[in-house]
């Protein structure tokens, strides 16, 4: 359906508008497109928590955990500045503003998930790809899919594979890479 949006074109499902995801959903699938889950403890609950989404009430986790050995994963943090509300005081916030992308940018809770084994996180997915063997071309577009999920573009593939390498150091590299496709529009937005 090519036409201008519509009240009617919603109720036909013509046309769909992009919703911003919520709080919950967004860390959710940033842990997830970085294979850096963080056990969360609940009280009252037996087993180990690792989504946002399972999170019983508006004000759990009630400590901030950390990421490995540094204080990078604040995650009421992130999810307070998304928006999540708690369902008697605050209202839940799903706008988008330049604060909360300047936030995603540059908070340590972010930024250190692309770091690979910088900062003690393992099995991330940038370590592990800047451990394998395979061609440049492979990692861009599994970080690609992982991120947005859609193979990258001829055009980002050509600027990936000719942005240089820091240091000729491939984590940091591979690093930098995943940071951009996290920063992109469509990784917070359904469509």
């Amino acid at each position: 359906y090519n036409g201008a949006w519509t009240p009617l074109a919603a109720l036909d499902f013509a046309k769909s508008m992009p919703r911003r995801l919520t709080a919950e959903e967004l860390y959710d699938e940033l842990v997830t497109a970085t294979n850096t889950l963080v056990p969360m403890t609940v009280e009252g609950v037996d087993h180990t928590l690792y989504y946002a989404g399972e999170l019983p009430d508006a004000t759990e986790p009630r400590s901030n955990l950390t990421l490995g050995n540094d204080q990078y994963n604040y995650i009421n943090e992130f999810l307070t500045n998304f928006g999540r509300g708690d369902w008697w005081r605050v209202l839940r916030d799903n706008s988008m503003n330049p604060g909360l992308m300047l936030y995603f940018m540059n908070a340590p809770a972010v930024t250190a998930r692309t770091f690979g084994n910088t900062y003690q996180l393992g099995d991330s997915l940038v370590a592990q790809l800047a451990a394998s063997t395979i061609s440049d071309t492979d990692p861009i577009g599994q970080i690609s899919l992982a991120t947005v999920g859609r193979n990258p573009t001829d055009n980002e593939l050509k600027t990936l594979l000719a942005y240089p390498r820091p240091d000729a150091a491939r984590e940091h590299w591979l690093s930098d890479i995943q940071w951009a496709f996290l920063n992109e529009a469509e990784f917070f937005f359904n469509h």
